[in-house]
């Protein structure tokens, strides 16, 4: 076994029981989970930003991106909306403080970018692991997805598991489809180990671990719905991976950080999640609409 397999296996051991248990108990704690990932990936942003000669603004690029996941848990559309506008003036205003001109646009523009593409994206996180709370009890839909099954109320738990699970699993079925059957590449420019055989075999790989979520969880959502949750994490999730590995070619580094022995930094590992969870989400919006 090699030294770096090692690290990658101790930090899963650490890393997925505490992970789950956040999950399990969600509120605050997973609150705090999701904002602890938020300012790690911009800081992780930012420090890549600067080495390509950009200068985003931590200090507002950290609060903003942190604030995203805080207004999130209120579950208030209104105060989303509110917060996501007046961050937007935030950043902008700072640039009126700056001593160099010349940095405005590219101080805003590097700015927005880590705030919305982390802190916004990521906050849906949360969003999907409150969605128990925003359903109405008495939709019909919401009492059918409840009856006589092991959810109780928490059907947030059951969808974020579920997102999660196909994320990871989607991987490892990319991977090993890869592997023993890629051929013809999907992104040579981007991500040259990446196969269309690879996708498919995440794609079927992501449909079998939503279903066996639904099964497990005995719950009473449409498989039909399962398959498509597993379609936009497998495709989705695709697009966050290759637009991390685009940021990194450019970047011309191989890991985004080291915040995970072994595994790379905060963004490697979140990079599908970040496209995953907001699709899922607007997707669980419209259907139990």
């Amino acid at each position: 076994m090699t030294e770096e397999l090692k690290k990658r296996l101790m930090t899963a051991a650490v890393a997925v029981p505490i992970l789950l248990l956040l999950i399990y108990v969600g509120g605050i704690p997973f609150l705090l989970l999701i904002i602890t990932f938020i300012i790690a990936g911009i800081w992780e942003l930012n420090r890549i930003l600067e080495s390509r000669g950009y200068h985003p603004q931590p200090e507002i690029s950290l609060l903003a991106g942190a604030g995203m996941a805080l207004v999130a848990y209120s579950g208030n559309a209104l105060y989303l909306n509110m917060y996501l506008t007046l961050a937007l003036l935030a950043i902008l205003i700072f640039q009126l403080g700056r001593q160099d001109v010349s940095l405005a646009m590219n101080g805003f523009s590097t700015t927005i970018a880590g705030v919305f593409y982390i802190g916004w994206l990521l906050s849906h996180a949360v969003l999907v692991r409150n969605f128990g709370l925003s359903l109405r009890t008495e939709s019909v839909k919401s009492v059918f997805l409840l009856r006589d099954s092991h959810l109780g109320h928490d059907v947030g738990l059951f969808f974020t598991i579920m997102v999660l699970a196909c994320v990871f699993l989607n991987d490892t079925g990319a991977y090993f489809a890869g592997k023993n059957l890629g051929k013809k590449k999907l992104s040579p420019t981007i991500s040259p180990n990446k196969t269309w055989e690879g996708f498919w075999g995440g794609l079927v790989t992501s449909w079998v671990t939503a279903c066996l979520v639904n099964l497990i969880f005995q719950s009473h959502f449409s498989y039909l719905h399962c398959l498509a949750i597993g379609t936009l994490v497998a495709v989705f999730g695709t697009l966050g991976d290759l637009l991390e590995s685009l940021i990194k070619r450019d970047a011309r580094i191989k890991d985004s950080g080291t915040f995970f022995p072994g595994h790379g930094g905060v963004l490697d590992r979140l990079d599908s999640i970040l496209f995953s969870f907001p699709v899922v989400y607007y997707y669980l919006r419209i259907i139990f609409s």
